[in-house]
């Protein structure tokens, strides 16, 4: 193993070390501290990963990965000088002598292959419909406490096959990333992909659609999705998103994952617009408008998720006021506390998530407006989060989202609800909050709205379309 490795280093030192070294950023991008650059070449379909690493100096010198992927992670040297030895290796951890005082390079193998068919999961690795999907946390050896420590990364895919992610892109056709204490990667993947682009305001959605993709269909739908949030926020919320489509065979609908970028994972029907989950891409792109919260904020943000993208595609035409509140009617119930409940924060219940959730910004949304007279909305406050830098880029604490969301409105409203409902089982009178807003179920399933309700103007205002507001 140690004359594999040894061979492996001199490859890696005469063909990439020199192009490692980190790139100008990118027009208009701030000045940043000197970072980590990863030069990464695949085998073929992607089986094997060979990185070489140049960690500038102050890294700490010990190295790991996620617990997860350390079986695959194989032969990894360090230079001195100009010489490759192999590292050494404690529990999880391979020691690279120098790096906190001069810096260091480090190489290494990945067998992403046989991790994406052992992991099979697509947060980690995954091998779907012939498409690898792996964020680059999976397989880029970091150093251990890298608060904030930036990094450039160069791939070169196999010959055929495309390498996409949703870091945000660089300089020469590169990437850049940043490591955090808690680290997280937008997807990224390898495979035979046809690539799009999507121009909507002020921003870029990026697609990569795996074989077998119905293309024209998905791509009309994907369009309609972003054009519907740029609507509903006054832009598009990142710069850039990067879509990986799979087809319907992959088993899966829709997943987000930010962490320093914007990806999302899909595989829809193949007429996804007329399908039943024609709501997934507007969903998960309200979680690319949405900053990163604790895992027991999980409810906040899919509850978000589920009360805003019928709204936005309503705002730009694209379904029906009757359908909404016919849905929320039938849903809305799911996510009442149940007699063991004491408050929402950490549930793991289905409803109480999406739906007990979405009832929370209801409720928010429905408060604002009455005292406001239609005036503010559920969609100020988003708007004010999203101008203060909260998309999925980054991570804010809970109280960070209520409080600047509450900033942007006339009263406080996100802060005060989130105490009762997130730390308390607090009880909902629905029926009383139809009757309020003038809807009703008829037995065919559809809704009657009386105009002459109390808050009749306030359920007309949440669901108008873009003209008519």
């Amino acid at each position: 193993m140690m004359a594999v490795a040894l061979v492996l280093a001199a490859f890696f030192f005469s063909s990439a070390v020199n192009a490692g070294a980190a790139s100008p950023a990118a027009p208009g991008a701030p000045p940043s501290a000197p970072s980590i650059a990863y030069d990464v070449t695949a085998g073929p379909q992607a089986a094997e990963l060979r990185v070489e690493a140049a960690f500038p100096p102050g890294t700490a010198d010990e190295l790991t990965l996620d617990r997860a992927a350390l079986p695959y992670l194989a032969d990894v040297t360090v230079a001195d000088g100009t010489t490759w030895r192999p590292a050494p290796t404690r529990g999880r951890f391979w020691t690279a002598s120098g790096c906190q005082a001069r810096g260091c390079r480090v190489c290494y193998r990945f067998r992403l292959g046989d991790a994406a068919r052992a992991i099979d999961d697509v947060d980690i690795a995954a091998l779907r419909a012939g498409v690898t999907v792996a964020p680059t946390t999976t397989w880029l050896l970091r150093a251990r406490d890298t608060d904030d420590a930036r990094f450039r990364l160069n791939v070169k895919a196999p010959e055929g096959w495309m390498f996409v992610s949703g870091l945000p892109r660089a300089a020469g056709g590169t990437f850049d990333g940043t490591w955090s204490s808690d680290p997280t990667a937008p997807y990224a993947a390898f495979g035979e992909f046809a690539a799009q682009s999507i121009t909507v305001g002020g921003g870029v959605v990026d697609v990569a659609l795996a074989r077998d993709v119905a293309v024209p269909a998905v791509v009309a739908w994907l369009k309609d999705a972003a054009q519907a949030i740029a609507a509903f926020y006054g832009r598009y919320p990142v710069p850039r998103l990067q879509v990986i489509v799979l087809p319907e065979r992959a088993n899966m609908q829709g997943k987000e994952l930010g962490g320093g970028g914007a990806s999302i994972l899909l595989a829809p029907d193949d007429d996804p617009a007329h399908g039943g989950n024609d709501w997934v891409a507007t969903h998960e792109m309200v979680h690319v408008a949405t900053p990163d919260l604790w895992r027991q904020y999980l409810w906040l943000t899919e509850g978000l998720a589920t009360y805003v993208e019928p709204l936005a595609r309503a705002r730009a035409g694209q379904l029906r006021p009757e359908s909404i509140w016919a849905d929320m009617l039938r849903g809305m119930p799911k996510g009442l506390a149940h007699e063991t409940d004491r408050g929402m924060n950490g549930t793991r219940d289905w409803g109480r998530l999406y739906w007990g959730g979405a009832l929370f910004w209801l409720l928010a949304d429905v408060e604002i407006r009455t005292h406001s007279d239609n005036r503010q909305s559920l969609e100020t406050a988003l708007r004010a989060v999203l101008a203060a830098g909260g998309n999925t880029h980054v991570a804010w604490p809970v109280e960070q989202l209520m409080d600047t969301g509450d900033r942007a409105l006339s009263r406080p409203v996100l802060r005060p609800l989130y105490q009762k409902m997130g730390m308390h089982a607090m009880p909902v009178d629905l029926p009383a909050l139809w009757r309020k807003l003038g809807v009703s179920a008829r037995p065919d399933g559809g809704v009657t709205f009386d105009d002459g309700a109390p808050l009749a103007r306030v359920r007309a205002g949440i669901t108008a379309a873009a003209a008519a507001r």
